[in-house]
């Protein structure tokens, strides 16, 4: 039976998945960088060892069980971003590998809204994700609907700050979602 046993561990040991983490930075590059060392692109070459350049990029890399860490900087929504959104995250994660998206220092990392695209800068469906640490600004009432839409089940957002939004700071539907220790100062609405 101690055979059995020692067969059934190793099963168990050759199926788990180590986890992943992914790097950010505003000097990289996305194209010709793996994301997985937190170094500026060197300037050619592809597949370096170097962080990618965007976070929507990292995030559709990465996998459940995964982070990415964004750095320090200002990370700008473009106008042809799919969506309008800055970050969407749509993976189906479970309470044994989740997701998270944090920034290397708390609020070092900045989200700025692009003038005249309307939706979100952060818009979760999937479940278990985790999102920590980021600053928002520049929203416009009827251009950025929330800075964090949170619509999935089972996610935590912390450690936000936004303010003098001229709409939400915060919107949560679907199931057991948290919001803690976050910052959401003079919007017109705050959390809805």
């Amino acid at each position: 039976i101690s055979g059995l046993i020692i067969f059934v561990l190793i099963i168990i040991l050759c199926n788990v998945s180590q986890a992943t983490t992914y790097y950010v930075r505003t000097d990289s590059n996305d194209a010709n960088c793996t994301g997985l060392v937190d170094l500026p692109y060197p300037g050619s070459g592809s597949n370096q060892p170097c962080a990618k350049k965007t976070i929507q990029v990292a995030v559709n890399v990465a996998s459940c069980g995964d982070t990415v860490i964004v750095g320090n900087g200002i990370y700008n929504q473009v106008s042809n971003q799919p969506g309008g959104y800055l970050i969407n995250v749509t993976k189906n994660c479970t309470a044994a590998a989740s997701f998270t998206i944090r920034t290397a220092n708390k609020w070092g990392a900045v989200l700025n809204a692009y003038p005249g695209r309307a939706r979100e800068l952060i818009y979760i469906t999937g479940s278990y994700i985790t999102v920590d640490g980021f600053k928002y600004q520049n929203f416009i009432a009827g251009v950025v609907n929330q800075a964090l839409y949170l619509e999935g089940s089972h996610n935590l957002a912390t450690n936000l700050y936004s303010s003098d939004n001229q709409y939400a700071g915060v919107k949560m539907s679907g199931s057991y979602n948290t919001l803690s220790n976050s910052y959401i100062l003079h919007p017109q609405f705050g959390i809805i």
